[in-house]
């Protein structure tokens, strides 16, 4: 079963969108439709804000994310306050 959404959207957008989906042969709803689908599954997050990072710091930021999700300079989970300050020798 479908239903019809109605929504209002810059217009250059709408363009943008249209032309990219016709560059790639699917049709604008099919963009939309996966697109709320994503966001109701929760594999798509909004955000609200959109940072700006220059060269480096956008590199070096990759890099770490990258690092972050292969485990690489974590410290692991602490049970104390005293587990920690131990482990970092403080």
């Amino acid at each position: 079963m479908t239903t019809q959404v109605v929504f209002n959207t810059n217009s250059n957008l709408k363009k943008r969108v249209m032309a990219r989906s016709k560059k790639i042969g699917l049709p604008m709803s099919f963009m939309l439709n996966q697109a709320m689908e994503r966001f109701a599954n929760g594999k798509w997050e909004v955000c609200l804000v959109e940072e700006k990072f220059n060269e480096k710091t956008a590199r070096e930021l990759t890099k770490t994310l990258k690092e972050i999700e292969m485990g690489k300079g974590l410290s692991p989970a602490f049970d104390t306050i005293e587990d920690a300050m131990n482990y970092f020798k403080l």
